[in-house]
Order: C-alpha cells, then structure tokens, then sequence
C-alpha cells in the first residue's frame, strides 16, 4: 500500500478528492444495465468526445460496451445516494428510479445533464513500473 496506509485508508483518501459522477447505462432486452464513475472528462467538442475509465473488473462494462448506444447521466450535488446505488453489486440498480430509454440508451431522470453518446474506441490502461513514495 502507498506510503503505509491500508487499503481502507487509502480508499478513504482518494475518495475525499471531490469529482463528478456520471451514469453509463443502456437497456438490455428491455433492462436496463448500468454503473457509476467518476472518471470522466470531456476531450472535445468538435467531434463531440469524452473519456470514461472503467475498473478492470467490472463486470458491468463488458455488457455496456458491446452496445450501439449508451446513455451518460451527469449526477448532481443531492444525488449521492444513487450513485451508491448504481455502484452497488447487490441491489436492483434501477428499481423505481425514472429512466427514459432512447434507441437503447438509458438516461436517468433528474440527472443535472445527460446525454446520449456511441463508444467510439475501446484503450486497454497499461501498468507502468510502480511508483515509488518519497523517501523520509
């Protein structure tokens, strides 16, 4: 673990650095499959482009990522709670939220902006040799 710090504390640590939270979800025969992140960032309006990055392990993304269309819900300030329960791995994600499917791509209501957008390219992040903390 970074500089000595357990897994908990680091995980503490990195979630105290405020960000944004969006939902990457589409309808699947009808359901809808989805999951949070906070790893998004705009990379350019003209095309219209933006870079999400996606857990290694999830097992979500592979399911989102073959479809045509997904749908990208900016979640806002009071919105905290759904965003656990997007990241949650065992309650029904979607249960009597307000969704509005559009050619496959979900779009959570309420969301402060959504938009819908097609995965244009997939990059596989590569390990680097490790960082080492500063020494004391």
């Amino acid at each position: 673990m970074a500089a000595g710090l357990t897994a908990t504390e680091l995980r503490d640590a990195y979630g105290a650095f405020p960000t944004g939270v969006v939902a990457v979800c589409a309808a699947i025969k009808g359901i809808p499959v989805g999951l949070a992140m906070s790893s998004f960032t705009t990379v350019s309006l003209a095309p219209p482009l933006v870079s999400v990055c996606v857990q290694h392990t999830s097992t979500t993304w592979p399911v989102l990522a073959g479809r045509p269309r997904l749908g990208l819900s900016v979640l806002g300030a009071g919105q905290g709670s759904l965003c656990r329960r997007l990241a949650s791995k065992t309650e029904d994600r979607f249960a009597g939220l307000g969704l509005t499917v559009t050619d496959d791509a979900v779009l959570l209501d309420g969301a402060a902006a959504s938009v819908v957008r097609v995965l244009a390219a997939r990059r596989p992040a590569r390990r680097r040799p490790r960082c080492r903390p500063p020494a004391r």
